[in-house]
C-alpha cells in the first residue's frame, strides 16, 4: 500500500498502538469467519432452491412452480446473501467499508420485499414506509455514485463532462 492521502484503512493492522493492532487483527479474523459462514449460507440457499424446484417440477402438475413469486423471493434471498459475501470480501481486500455496495445490497433487499409483497398483509402506512425506504436508498445510491464520479453531474450520455 502506498500510504497516500487518498488511502484509508478502517482497521489498520499496522497501527502504532499494539492494543489497537491486536484488536484490528481479531476483527479481521472475525470478518474471515463471517465470510466463511456466508459461503455456507449461500450453498445451503442454492441447495434449497434446487431442491424446491425439483420437488415442484417433478410432481403434478409437472414442470410448474405453483408459487412463482415465492420462488423469486428465494432466488433473490440467495443473491442478497451473495451480495453480502461480496461486501465482506471487498472489505477484506481493501480495508475500506464499501458504502456503495452496501447501499446496492439494501436496494436489492428492498426490491425483493416489493416483489414478494402481499398487499393484503400491509396497511397503507406500511406501504408508504416501504416507498420512503425505496426513495431514500435510490437517492443515497445516486449521491454516492455522483461522489464517486468526482461530483460531475451527467444527466444524459451525450453531454460532455
Amino acid at each position: 500500500m502506498s500510504g497516500g492521502p487518498a488511502e484509508h484503512e478502517e482497521f489498520p493492522t499496522r497501527a502504532p498502538d499494539p492494543v489497537l493492532r491486536t484488536m484490528h487483527r481479531v476483527l479481521r479474523v472475525a470478518t474471515y469467519v463471517l465470510a466463511i459462514a456466508m459461503v455456507v449460507v449461500i450453498l445451503e440457499g442454492v441447495a434449497s432452491v434446487i431442491h424446491t424446484l425439483y420437488v415442484n417440477m417433478s410432481s403434478p402438475p409437472y414442470f410448474m412452480v405453483p408459487d412463482i413469486v415465492k420462488m423469486f423471493g428465494v432466488f433473490l434471498a440467495v443473491l442478497i446473501a451473495y451480495e453480502i459475501f461480496a461486501n465482506i470480501t471487498l472489505y477484506l481486500r481493501t480495508d475500506v467499508f464499501p458504502v456503495k455496495l452496501v447501499v446496492a445490497t439494501a436496494v436489492m433487499a428492498i426490491a425483493r420485499k416489493v416483489i414478494i409483497l402481499d398487499m393484503e398483509e400491509y396497511s397503507a402506512l406500511d406501504l408508504v414506509g416501504i416507498a420512503a425506504v425505496v426513495l431514500a436508498l435510490g437517492i443515497a445510491y445516486w449521491l454516492i455514485s455522483q461522489a464517486d464520479a468526482g461530483g460531475k453531474m451527467r444527466w444524459r450520455n451525450d453531454e460532455e463532462p
